[in-house]
């Protein structure tokens, strides 16, 4: 398991839920980080894009926003050298799936 794959399993460290690497591979990643107009509350949210479509990018949910401040965190900021170093690891495999609860609601799973 390469590092960017040990972080992302750290940042899911309450939850159980998040394992079984098979889906799609992040190869890259930005954190954009807003202020909500109507409470001036931060507000941050991911893009990535995945190797398997390259031509493409995601924006990503809490979930996976949390993965990216911790790659974000352990790189002192550097989101440049932490890109880098995630193409030349291989990216990082996740499996993503859409999982209903018992309320009836959808939410994305993300599996590492």
């Amino acid at each position: 398991m390469n590092r960017f794959e040990t972080l992302a399993k750290e940042s899911f460290s309450q939850c159980p839920l998040m394992e079984n690497p098979n889906g799609v591979t992040i190869d890259g990643f930005d954190l954009i980080v807003n202020t909500d107009p109507k409470t001036q509350e931060e507000v941050k949210y991911c893009i990535v894009t995945y190797k398997e479509s390259p031509e493409y990018y995601y924006l990503g949910g809490q979930a996976l926003t949390q993965v990216i401040e911790k790659w974000i965190e352990a790189y002192q900021g550097d989101v440049e050298l932490a890109n880098r170093e995630l193409k030349e690891a291989g990216g990082c495999k996740l499996k993503l799936g859409l999982v209903r609860t018992k309320r009836g609601n959808n939410y994305v799973k993300i599996s590492m």
